[in-house]
């Protein structure tokens, strides 16, 4: 992992670099806020309000979460676990929010210990929340670990090209790389760049996205390249230009119609 640099963005938080690649794991003008625009804000927020709905409560109608009154998770899938920004920073908002989660993050090369661990996210966590980023690094692949009572994570050494969706498969055969038809609630496309790695950004794998995401579901990512957002459309996304972070001018948010 000699390719991997440890960088500071302009926000304070780390990215790494990828030197092979010439390409950082997020944006230089800060990791962290990119991280919680598109992902977090534009992505979980988005999908959360979407299973909240007016609940009675002592005669009274309140907003509150299905996650929570009927017990079914969200269920998130990232393409991109890389430095587990998105992963802990959508656990510390399920935390706030009180909401479920089943996080399961694809990554090819999973990084070692030796560079997650002098990652400073931690120091921007809430105190509740800062301790668990260790727990969610040491967590082993391939298997799925409660972190919270609330929130538990898959990690799988993969490549998203390898995934098999099965209409066969459930939450308990991930070993398989096979993943339920209809299944995921919201994916986070965070891949490196489509310059960088072409393969990636493929109308298979956008496909097999569509194929995952239960209807109403969202895929979330940071591209806004226009022959991506066209291939989503063919496929059958209704696809959203979003504001983008950090003074990008757009975003992509590609919804399955319901």
């Amino acid at each position: 992992m000699d390719e991997i640099q440890l960088q500071l963005t302009a926000d304070g938080s780390h990215t790494l670099m990828n030197t092979r690649l010439d390409e950082s794991y997020h944006a230089h003008n800060g990791a962290l806020s990119e991280a919680m625009h598109v992902y977090v804000e534009a992505g979980f927020d988005a999908v959360a309000k979407l299973l909240c709905h007016p609940v009675r409560d002592d005669g009274e109608y309140r907003s509150d979460c299905l996650s929570i009154e009927l017990g079914r998770p969200i269920n998130i899938l990232e393409f991109g676990f890389g430095s587990g920004l998105n992963a802990i920073l959508t656990l510390e908002r399920a935390v706030e929010t009180k909401r479920a989660v089943r996080y399961i993050g694809l990554e090819a090369q999973p990084l070692p210990q030796k560079i997650t661990s002098q990652l400073n996210y931690q120091q921007f966590l809430d105190p509740e929340i800062e301790g668990l980023l260790a727990k969610l690094h040491s967590s082993p692949w391939e298997h799925w670990t409660q972190i919270t009572p609330r929130f538990d994570v898959l990690k799988i050494a993969s490549r998203l090209e390898d995934v098999v969706v099965s209409s066969n498969a459930n939450y308990g055969q991930f070993s398989t790389k096979e993943m339920p038809i209809d299944s995921i609630d919201l994916i986070y496309f965070d891949a490196f760049a489509p310059n960088r790695q072409p393969e990636v950004w493929s109308v298979a794998n956008y496909q097999k996205c569509f194929d995952l995401l239960r209807a109403g579901g969202l895929l979330v990512t940071y591209c806004a390249n226009g022959q991506f957002k066209r291939d989503l459309k063919t496929i059958g996304y209704q696809v959203e230009v979003y504001p983008g972070a950090l003074g990008r001018r757009e975003m992509t948010r590609a919804w399955k119609p319901s």
